[in-house]
C-alpha cells in the first residue's frame, strides 16, 4: 500500500546544515543564484539609407504596367458585357466593386497591423530600458500601455488577467 503524498515545511538551518553535509562528503549541491541582468539587445549600428537600384526601378515601372493593364481588361470587359447584355454588364460591375471592397478592407488591415506592430516595438524599446535601468515604475507603465494596446481583443483575456 502507498501512502499520499504530504508537504512538509524546512527551516532554513536545516537546509544550510544539509548543503554543509553534502559539500563535506564531495556530493553536488545545487545553489539559487541571482545573475545580472543586461541589456537585451546590443546597440543599433545606424544603417546607411539605400539609394534607388535599377532592380527596384524595374520591379516599379513592371507593376505599375500590370496594374494599367488590368484596369484596362476590367473596364473593356465590362463594357463589352453592357453592349452584349446590360444584366451580364451589372453582374461584372457589382463583382469589380466586391473585388474592390475586398481589397480595400484588406489593405485597411495590412496598414492596422503595421501600426499596431510600431506600437509594439515602440513598447518593447521602453521595457528593455526599463530592465535596463531597474525602474520599476517605468515597467508598470509599460505593463499597463501594454494591456491597454489588447484590451478590445478577447483571445488575449487570460494574460491580461494574469498580469
Amino acid at each position: 500500500m502507498s501512502k499520499a503524498p504530504r508537504a512538509v515545511r524546512l527551516d532554513p538551518a536545516s537546509l544550510d546544515r544539509a548543503h554543509d553535509e553534502v559539500a563535506r562528503e564531495g556530493g553536488i549541491a545545487i545553489l539559487p543564484e541571482s545573475e545580472p541582468i543586461g541589456a537585451v539587445e546590443p546597440a543599433a549600428v545606424p544603417v546607411a539609407k539605400r539609394r534607388w537600384s535599377w532592380g527596384g526601378v524595374f520591379i516599379a515601372g513592371l507593376s505599375g504596367f500590370l496594374t494599367l493593364s488590368i484596369g484596362v481588361w476590367a473596364e473593356r470587359t465590362i463594357t463589352s458585357l453592357m453592349n452584349e447584355s446590360p444584366v451580364l454588364g451589372y453582374a461584372a460591375l457589382a463583382c469589380a466593386a466586391v473585388a474592390a471592397l475586398a481589397l480595400l478592407v484588406m489593405l485597411i488591415r495590412v496598414l492596422r497591423d503595421i501600426l499596431r506592430e510600431r506600437k509594439v516595438e515602440a513598447l518593447r524599446l521602453r521595457a528593455t530600458a526599463a530592465l535596463t535601468e531597474g525602474n520599476l515604475i517605468e515597467a508598470q507603465a509599460v505593463a499597463e500601455s501594454l494591456r491597454g494596446l489588447y484590451a478590445s481583443r478577447a483571445d488575449t483575456a487570460k494574460g491580461r488577467a494574469h498580469l
